[in-house]
């Protein structure tokens, strides 16, 4: 699972320059997830401080 984090997190970290033009007021952040909710928990990599993130500065796991 931690392979797939890292590999994930190159993914995204290569995806951060295109995300930063859409997400001005959002600064990068540390993965912040909320609770599993419909069977869905959605990450964010960029933050504004509101506690929501919109895409494409956020992605989704499935939980259960």
């Amino acid at each position: 699972m931690r392979l797939m984090a890292r590999v994930t997190d190159r993914l995204l970290n290569r995806l951060v320059p295109a995300a930063t033009a859409l997400a001005v007021p959002c600064v990068a952040s540390p993965r912040i997830c909320s609770a599993c909710s419909g069977g869905l928990i959605k990450c964010c990599v960029y933050y504004d401080g509101t506690g929501d993130c919109p895409p494409p500065s956020c992605y989704y796991i499935r939980c259960r």
